[in-house]
């Protein structure tokens, strides 16, 4: 807001300055609380559905930013080590819960195409909780309908995942 000489007050609910963009350490580990592997600031302008990432593109803004391509997790079953790639994801399923597990996520990550797609075309910062929605989500209307319609001409209302709802 500043660039375009808008006076601002940034206000921060979190014990350490950057909300969820920190991390932390204890022990000797160092912890990301943010959602930068999941949702990083590394994804091709415009194709990102990281909330900081779509205001800097908004704003024309870029940083610096390091690709994870993977992250680890410690369970009392055993550690997973989440790699950025499908197959070895799909392998890390198998190796805990089956082939039955794997073909469940398979089925889960189809029905959620559309929804991915849709959250692509819409950007968070255009949501409110207002009036003033039509304002600011209206001008991506088009493309989240076009997100939604390209599924078929029932759109995401065919989707299994949303039956019964």
């Amino acid at each position: 807001l500043g660039k375009y000489g808008v006076r601002a007050a940034v206000v921060e609910a979190h014990s350490v300055a950057g909300g969820a963009a920190h991390g932390f350490s204890r022990k000797g580990f160092h912890f990301d609380s943010g959602p930068s592997y999941f949702l990083g600031l590394s994804s091709p302008k415009g194709q990102s559905i990281n909330g900081l990432r779509q205001v800097m593109d908004a704003v024309g803004e870029e940083v610096k930013a390091v690709t994870y391509n993977h992250c680890q997790f410690y369970f009392p079953d055993g550690d997973f080590r989440c790699v950025a790639d499908r197959e070895s994801y799909r392998s890390a399923i198998r190796r805990f819960a089956g082939d039955g597990a794997v073909a469940e996520w398979d089925a889960l990550e189809e029905a959620m195409l559309p929804l991915g797609d849709m959250a692509l075309a819409t950007p968070f910062a255009a949501m409110r909780g207002d009036a003033g929605v039509a304002l600011t989500l209206g001008p991506y209307l088009p493309a989240m309908l076009g997100a939604g319609l390209s599924y078929g001409a029932a759109g995401l209302a065919s989707l299994p995942l949303l039956q019964g709802y």
